[in-house]
């Protein structure tokens, strides 16, 4: 038996009005400072997640089977899916918990650029802007996949 059928896996789905979240990202919009930034949902979720990250703690988590213990993870490092021409790229954007929502937004804008260009792959050179680390990655074995 594999390790990924031991642990415990669930599946939660919820129907949710988003009549604030609608109000938030207008009002980031119409109050935006920056040209070059267009707010959107996605930061937003982002940012949404990792705060969900940390107040329940056990979902940012892996288990050590040869320790038998849970490790915790401190870092949320959150993969965005990304479809571009010539398939699904994952950039993994590194340590969300201390960005904020504008950094977010840069970051996401620069990603959806070069996937507007048509680029194959980001080729591990992706711009470093204000706190932000982007990097292509592969998902291991035993990541969470949260859909939106």
């Amino acid at each position: 038996m594999s390790l990924a059928a031991k642990v415990p896996h669930f599946h939660y789905v919820d129907e949710i009005k988003c009549n604030a979240l609608v109000e938030l990202k207008t009002a980031f919009q119409k109050n935006n400072p920056y040209p070059d930034v267009k707010h959107t949902f996605l930061p937003i979720l982002v940012k949404s997640l990792s705060m969900a990250l940390t107040k329940y703690p056990s979902l940012n988590s892996c288990f050590k089977e040869d320790l038998m213990e849970v490790i915790f993870k401190g870092s949320h490092n959150i993969g965005v899916a990304m479809a571009t021409p010539n398939g699904l790229v994952v950039p993994n954007i590194k340590n969300v918990q201390s960005l904020s929502i504008l950094q977010l937004a840069r970051g996401t804008g620069i990603l959806e650029k070069l996937a507007g260009e048509k680029k194959s792959s980001f080729d591990g050179n992706l711009p470093q802007m204000d706190g932000l680390k982007l990097i292509l990655m592969v998902p291991p074995k035993g990541t969470r996949v949260v859909e939106v």
